[in-house]
């Protein structure tokens, strides 16, 4: 109806505001950090002609020729360039996320599962820097849009038709296509084929014979292998490929199965997202998967409820909370909460219930119990998590609306009651993202203050934590500056003339002074930049004392009136002219002069 339209242009519009105003605002503002400077001095080397930098990578090359395709164009790059096409890969991907959500559950919860990745850290936080997750999240979502396309094409078939008609061939090698793209980005893009492989068999189910199937795949399996091979052929039989694999097999996945990575994982999601966020998802979730158990299971349902609820209760508690002497077996309680999840029948013809239930429940168990650490890459069970909620709000939704309707006949018109309850839910969602939204504000667009590196004075008042301080590992996409920039512009300029040594990764050192370095052993001069994580405060000022024990200082780089940077040289012999007076460098100049001049792919290494 016109009055539906309306509604769903409203929702549309909202997505795509919330979402572009926390993705692209302020997307240069951050220094490159550790992954990403890595990603771009490899760059750099590839176009310099070192392809040998593609497969010392220890993932897909994505990441790299991303930014190096404007950045062998235009023969200089800066921040923001380097990240928006990741930044448009992330909003896009949103709206495949909510016309995923519409097809399986209406389109009330495709909005709900699209805002909520909209407004979530981890997705945020991958749309401003250069890595692959958000070329993942992308590919992903439409490998299982085409695939699912095929099925309600194959349903609606009309009786007297034939199922021949399905282009099954051209939808596969698309999706092949698709998929082999974000295996160029991360292994961990083999996770979509979980929900592939249940649309398949729906597919299957919905009268596409066996033989099509197999004779549609043929052409899809080439094209998708020969663009994976070409890649990764080379990659595997290249010499590093040893240490890349014990990398990912003993340090990422590991021996000693299993794990328990709850409580890592809880400190480190409240901090992308606010703890609200985080129990609001979590409360949809054991809500979702209450109503399935009694609807599939009937008073044996009520008792599974029971045990589900107390379960996780007992996790915020204590992670552990399952533990028979000194095995941990709380993995085991996830395992059949959620696989009874997916396992039981669907409440509706659309399928699509088991299918969010898989993405999210199976990706959730291998990430959190199977993997040694997992660390931020437990983004990949958002995607079916959201989907789950937005399942869920939906049924509350339509429940609310249905039933209320039918007890207001007589009183009020049905529509007028729907209309009220339209406008009760959208002052409501208008709420949430009010709340969520700002803590995310705060966190990863505000920069006149960086929220993050001043935590104790700074952190968005109002929203519980569990911790004092957060996390210090593994934090990707808050915004932080200390102008190394500068420092790059001061080798050139000749201020800094010599070897150096610093507190910060090399990776970023590496970059902005254009692959020179640092040299711990013999160097004249210290960069010491100011520290990000707050929890490493009482570090840092140990080793400023130790640095002006025996450095002088030279000169300090300003950001925005605070000092972030400050450069020693070695305190003369005795007999020796003093050094001269303390200087103060301005980062915004040194910005500028570094982006125009210096930021070109051409390294000392080079």
């Amino acid at each position: 109806t016109a009055n539906q339209n309306r509604w769903l242009l409203v929702g549309l519009v909202t997505l795509a505001v919330v979402g572009a105003a926390l993705r692209f605002p302020g997307l240069g503002y951050a220094e490159f950090q550790g992954d990403e400077a890595r990603a771009m001095l490899r760059a750099a080397e590839v176009i310099s002609g070192f392809e040998g930098s593609l497969f010392e990578h220890r993932k897909g090359p994505t990441e790299i020729l991303l930014p190096a395709a404007p950045y062998v164009l235009i023969g200089h790059i800066n921040e923001a360039a380097a990240r928006l096409p990741f930044a448009i890969a992330n909003f896009v991907a949103l709206f495949g996320i909510f016309l995923l959500g519409w097809r399986w559950f209406g389109a009330l919860a495709g909005w709900v599962a699209a805002l909520l990745l909209a407004l979530d850290g981890y997705l945020m936080a991958f749309a401003r820097i250069v890595q692959y997750q958000s070329i993942v999240f992308l590919t992903v979502v439409l490998v299982l849009l085409l695939l699912q396309r095929l099925v309600l094409m194959a349903r609606r078939m009309p009786a007297d038709a034939t199922v021949s008609a399905v282009p099954l061939a051209s939808h596969f090698s698309l999706a092949s296509f698709l998929l082999a793209t974000g295996l160029l980005s991360h292994y961990e893009a083999i996770l979509v084929l979980l929900p592939a492989l249940l649309l398949l068999w729906q597919l299957w189910r919905s009268g596409v014979g066996l033989g099509r199937l197999i004779l549609a795949f043929v052409p899809a399996v080439v094209i998708g292998g020969c663009l994976l091979a070409i890649f990764y052929v080379p990659f595997v039989r290249y010499p590093t490929f040893g240490n890349t694999f014990e990398y990912l097999a003993y340090k990422r996945i590991g021996e000693e199965f299993a794990y328990n990575n709850l409580a890592d994982y809880f400190m480190r999601s409240t901090l992308y997202s606010s703890t609200y966020a985080f129990g609001l998802m979590t409360l949809l979730a054991v809500l979702g998967l209450t109503i399935r158990y009694w609807r599939g299971l009937g008073r044996a349902g009520l008792f599974a409820s029971g045990i589900l609820i107390g379960g996780v209760l007992l996790s915020f508690a204590s992670p552990r909370w399952l533990t028979v002497g000194s095995v941990d077996y709380t993995w085991a309680f996830y395992l059949l909460a959620l696989g009874l999840g997916i396992v039981l029948p669907d409440s509706n013809a659309g399928g699509g219930e088991r299918i969010a239930w898989l993405w999210f429940g199976a990706v959730m168990v291998l990430s959190i119990f199977f993997t040694a650490t997992p660390n931020t890459h437990v983004y990949n069970f958002y995607f079916g998590w959201a989907l789950v909620c937005g399942l869920v709000v939906g049924q509350v939704w339509q429940w609310l609306t249905a039933g209320k309707a039918e007890a207001a006949v007589g009183t009020v018109t049905v529509p007028s009651f729907q209309r009220g309850w339209r406008v009760g839910g959208a002052f409501f969602a208008l709420g949430l993202i009010l709340l969520f939204g700002y803590y995310q504000y705060s966190l990863f667009i505000r920069n006149d203050v960086e929220v993050l590196r001043t935590w104790p004075e700074n952190r968005p008042p109002g929203y519980w934590t569990a911790y004092e301080m957060p996390v210090e590992s593994s934090i990707f996409g808050f915004p932080h500056r200390n102008s190394w920039k500068s420092v790059g512009v001061l080798i050139d300029a000749g201020v800094i003339d010599g070897a150096f040594d610093t507190n910060t990764k090399d990776w970023i050192v590496d970059w902005y002074t254009r692959g020179l370095g640092s040299c711990p052993r013999d160097h004249r001069y210290f960069v010491l930049a100011d520290m990000v994580e707050p929890a490493k405060a009482t570090e840092w000022a140990a080793q400023l004392q130790t640095v002006e024990e025996g450095y002088e200082l030279l000169g300090i780089v300003d950001v925005q009136g605070q000092e972030r940077l400050r450069v020693y040289e070695k305190q003369p012999e005795l007999g020796v002219l003093a050094l001269p007076e303390v200087q103060t460098f301005d980062s915004r100049v040194d910005a500028a002069i570094f982006d125009a001049k210096l930021s070109g792919p051409q390294l000392a290494q080079s």
